[in-house]
């Protein structure tokens, strides 16, 4: 399973709260504009999503990618009024949101 990404990557060190091969961390993925954790939402008709600020789509979707979470990224991130821009990360629908969930909770 993979994460297609619209940027480039680079190596991210995350937690091992899921996954044996990674490392433990000690906080929650926080929002770098909000300063609340990062949440998958489940609402609606059309499967799990994660919505980040723009300048943290890389960061989550390598995570993603690297714990094998089938996912893709919307092309265009949206601003309203002048707030930073927000992207969306698509979970696929097999996914499971709670697990995802637990993994963004295990990194800073």
């Amino acid at each position: 399973m993979s994460c297609f990404r619209l940027l480039g990557s680079s190596p991210l060190t995350v937690g091992k709260a899921l996954f044996p091969s990674l490392r433990v961390a000690e906080s929650d993925m926080i929002d770098a504009t909000t300063q609340q954790e990062v949440r998958v939402s489940t609402d609606g008709n059309a499967g799990p999503y994660i919505m980040v600020p723009a300048e943290q789509l890389e960061q989550v979707t390598v995570l993603l990618a690297q714990n094998e979470v089938r996912c893709w990224a919307d092309e265009e991130a949206i601003s309203v009024n002048g707030e930073p821009e927000i992207a969306v990360i698509n979970l696929d629908r097999d996914c499971d949101p709670a697990k995802v969930q637990q993994l963004l909770d295990s990194v800073p």
